[in-house]
Protein backbone atom coordinates (compact mmCIF):
# COMPACT_ATOMS: atom_id res chain seq x y z
CA UNK A 1 0.00 0.00 0.00
CA UNK A 2 1.18 3.51 -0.71
CA UNK A 3 1.31 6.17 1.97
CA UNK A 4 0.21 8.82 -0.51
CA UNK A 5 -3.27 10.26 -0.55
CA UNK A 6 -4.12 11.12 3.04
CA UNK A 7 -1.90 12.77 5.68
CA UNK A 8 -2.91 10.21 8.30
CA UNK A 9 -1.42 7.48 6.10
CA UNK A 10 1.97 9.19 6.36
CA UNK A 11 1.87 8.68 10.13
CA UNK A 12 0.79 5.07 9.72
CA UNK A 13 3.74 4.51 7.40
CA UNK A 14 6.10 6.08 9.95
CA UNK A 15 4.89 3.93 12.82
CA UNK A 16 4.68 0.64 10.94
CA UNK A 17 7.59 1.04 8.53
CA UNK A 18 5.11 1.22 5.62
CA UNK A 19 3.78 -2.25 6.46
CA UNK A 20 0.29 -1.93 7.87
CA UNK A 21 -1.73 -5.01 6.98
CA UNK A 22 -5.09 -3.95 8.39
CA UNK A 23 -7.01 -0.86 9.22
CA UNK A 24 -9.35 0.28 11.92
CA UNK A 25 -12.15 2.74 11.17
CA UNK A 26 -14.00 4.93 13.63
CA UNK A 27 -17.44 6.10 12.56
CA UNK A 28 -19.48 8.02 15.13
CA UNK A 29 -19.72 5.76 18.18
CA UNK A 30 -18.63 2.61 16.31
CA UNK A 31 -15.21 1.11 15.77
CA UNK A 32 -14.70 -1.30 12.89
CA UNK A 33 -11.71 -3.30 14.11
CA UNK A 34 -8.71 -4.81 12.32
CA UNK A 35 -10.41 -8.22 12.48
CA UNK A 36 -13.65 -6.87 10.95
CA UNK A 37 -15.67 -6.74 14.17
CA UNK A 38 -17.88 -3.77 15.14
CA UNK A 39 -17.55 -2.41 18.67
CA UNK A 40 -19.68 0.40 20.12
CA UNK A 41 -17.99 3.17 22.11
CA UNK A 42 -19.16 3.89 25.62
CA UNK A 43 -20.18 7.50 26.25
CA UNK A 44 -17.07 9.08 27.78
CA UNK A 45 -14.85 12.16 27.66
CA UNK A 46 -11.77 9.94 28.05
CA UNK A 47 -9.45 8.71 25.33
CA UNK A 48 -10.29 5.25 24.03
CA UNK A 49 -7.47 2.92 22.99
CA UNK A 50 -7.83 1.82 19.36
CA UNK A 51 -4.53 -0.03 19.00
CA UNK A 52 -1.58 -0.77 21.25
CA UNK A 53 1.61 -2.81 21.17
CA UNK A 54 1.06 -5.55 23.72
CA UNK A 55 4.42 -7.31 23.27
CA UNK A 56 5.75 -5.49 26.35
CA UNK A 57 3.37 -4.35 29.06
CA UNK A 58 5.95 -2.00 30.57
CA UNK A 59 7.32 -0.48 27.32
CA UNK A 60 4.77 -0.50 24.48
CA UNK A 61 6.21 0.69 21.15
CA UNK A 62 3.01 2.50 20.17
CA UNK A 63 -0.53 3.28 21.24
CA UNK A 64 -3.31 4.92 19.20
CA UNK A 65 -6.23 6.56 21.01
CA UNK A 66 -9.24 8.63 20.02
CA UNK A 67 -11.82 10.86 21.64
CA UNK A 68 -14.62 13.12 20.46
CA UNK A 69 -13.73 16.68 19.51
CA UNK A 70 -15.79 19.09 21.64
CA UNK A 71 -18.56 16.57 22.32
CA UNK A 72 -19.07 16.13 18.53
CA UNK A 73 -19.10 12.38 17.92
CA UNK A 74 -18.69 12.89 14.16
CA UNK A 75 -15.22 14.47 14.65
CA UNK A 76 -12.42 12.63 16.43
CA UNK A 77 -9.07 13.66 17.86
CA UNK A 78 -6.49 10.91 17.37
CA UNK A 79 -3.33 10.58 19.46
CA UNK A 80 -0.41 8.37 18.50
CA UNK A 81 2.05 7.68 21.29
CA UNK A 82 5.50 6.19 20.70
CA UNK A 83 8.42 6.05 23.11
CA UNK A 84 9.90 9.10 21.35
CA UNK A 85 6.86 11.13 20.26
CA UNK A 86 3.30 12.19 20.96
CA UNK A 87 1.38 12.93 17.76
CA UNK A 88 -2.02 14.64 17.80
CA UNK A 89 -4.25 14.67 14.71
CA UNK A 90 -7.31 16.88 14.90
CA UNK A 91 -9.86 17.97 12.30
CA UNK A 92 -9.91 21.71 11.69
CA UNK A 93 -13.05 23.50 12.72
CA UNK A 94 -14.87 25.70 10.29
CA UNK A 95 -17.24 25.79 7.40
CA UNK A 96 -16.33 23.57 4.46
CA UNK A 97 -12.94 22.61 5.89
CA UNK A 98 -11.75 19.04 5.60
CA UNK A 99 -8.14 19.64 6.57
CA UNK A 100 -6.44 18.43 9.72
CA UNK A 101 -4.09 20.00 12.26
CA UNK A 102 -1.13 17.92 13.36
CA UNK A 103 1.07 18.40 16.41
CA UNK A 104 4.23 16.45 17.15
CA UNK A 105 5.42 16.79 20.73
CA UNK A 106 3.08 19.80 21.23
CA UNK A 107 4.50 21.66 18.19
CA UNK A 108 2.18 22.25 15.26
CA UNK A 109 3.52 21.04 11.93
CA UNK A 110 2.41 21.75 8.38
CA UNK A 111 0.89 18.77 6.61
CA UNK A 112 1.46 18.65 2.84
CA UNK A 113 -1.85 18.72 0.99
CA UNK A 114 -0.42 16.78 -1.95
CA UNK A 115 -0.16 13.49 -0.06
CA UNK A 116 3.63 13.50 0.34
CA UNK A 117 5.03 11.81 3.43
CA UNK A 118 6.29 13.53 6.56
CA UNK A 119 9.37 12.19 8.30
CA UNK A 120 9.75 12.65 12.04
CA UNK A 121 13.37 12.44 13.16
CA UNK A 122 14.72 12.14 16.68
CA UNK A 123 17.02 14.97 17.66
Amino acid sequence: QSSRGKPVNSFLSYITGDKYPGKCRVLGKEVHTFDKETVHFPKTDCEIVLAKDCSSSSHPQFMVTTKDKNQDESKKIVHIYTPQHKIKIEPKSGWFESAIEVEVDDRQITVPQDGHSITIRDS
